[in-house]
């Protein structure tokens, strides 16, 4: 009352007129700052890559219509919850069990996109977009390591491109029974690790896989060779026999040929020997002893095998000594 008073007193004085113009501009200026004040918490700028809700606060209602790019009202002291709208990469680290019991540790990453019209949804269930990506990864992992049981541990290596798919599509599953309102749009399995003695055995059984691959192809060469020996050598041994067959036949034709002509000798003289017994009468000794003498008339010169006859030696008595 008593400040009323004094600022009633200083209005009536002569200064009066001045201290109400006083008064109104400062009030001006307050209820000016106000309302930029009220304005600027009234708007918020919402990037490109995201899109919001509105919140307000004090009366904790939350709009049902989501905002995208650009400046949009908003509750007095309230605020955008964001969330992302363009996809979105998760990097998950998994470590399941194959359909062969082996413990398989996995590295995958897949990218996803939230549903825009379930923005309201999302945002009652999940609260923003931090706590929703956590539950995602939980649920994730559980589709993921379902598709683990359904291969062997080898096959993560040697079908690869299956082990892919399947887990793409038992992810689908997994976020679509949770209600997750996520597109799925491409999952990669980055790295695959699994136990050391298992690999070891693995190496093991592809080394001996591969001295046996080894061993069936030295095995075909060596046959290979051998049979390139063996017709080598047969032909070489058909050239031989087909030479020595051609030398026999050749020998063959030669010696009937002389067989030939001996036998046309004999067989003339046989006919003309005939013919002299027969015309003179001889007896076998005559006709061997007719060939004798043919036989030596004919010839130039003869050398018989007898021995030397008596030599007669001269000596100083003039004496003849029979040797």
């Amino acid at each position: 009352m008593v400040i009323c008073d004094d600022i009633a007193h200083a209005c009536s004085g002569p200064d009066g007129m001045c201290i109400k113009i006083a008064c109104c501009g400062a009030w001006s200026l307050i209820l000016s700052i106000l309302a930029i004040i009220l304005i600027a918490c009234s708007v918020e700028t919402i990037d490109s890559t995201e899109m919001g809700i509105a919140y307000n606060a004090p009366q904790a209602i939350l709009s049902d219509q989501a905002k995208e790019e650009g400046l949009h009202s908003k509750p007095p002291f309230g605020y955008f919850i964001l969330w992302p709208r363009t996809h979105q990469t998760l990097h998950q680290s998994v470590t399941g069990m194959s359909s062969d019991g082996v413990i398989t540790k996995l590295d995958i990453a897949f990218q996803y996109k939230i549903e825009e019209t379930a923005l309201n949804e999302l945002t009652l269930n999940y609260k923003d977009f931090t706590y929703y990506h956590h539950i995602l990864g939980l649920k994730s992992r559980s589709g993921i390591r379902n598709a683990c049981m359904l291969f062997k541990a080898q096959e993560f290596q040697t079908a690869r491109a299956a082990v892919q798919a399947k887990m793409f599509d038992e992810l689908k599953k997994r976020l679509t029974g949770g209600d997750m309102k996520a597109l799925v749009l491409d999952l990669q399995l980055t790295s695959v690790d699994r136990p050391k003695q298992y690999e070891k055995a693995v190496d093991n059984k592809e080394n001996a896989r591969n001295a046996i691959s080894l061993s069936q192809n030295q095995r075909a060469q060596l046959i290979v060779q051998a049979n390139t020996k063996l017709a080598k050598v047969t032909v070489e041994a058909n050239k031989t026999m087909d030479s020595a067959r051609t030398a026999a036949a050749v020998t063959t034709k030669a010696a009937e040929a002389r067989a030939a002509i001996v036998y046309g000798q004999y067989e003339s003289q046989g006919k003309l020997y005939n013919a002299v017994r027969t015309t003179r009468g001889l007896s076998s000794e005559g006709l061997l002893a007719y060939m004798g003498t043919r036989l030596i008339d004919e010839l130039s010169g003869i050398t018989v095998g007898l021995d030397a006859p008596a030599r007669v030696a001269y000596t100083l008595t003039n004496t003849t000594v029979r040797m």
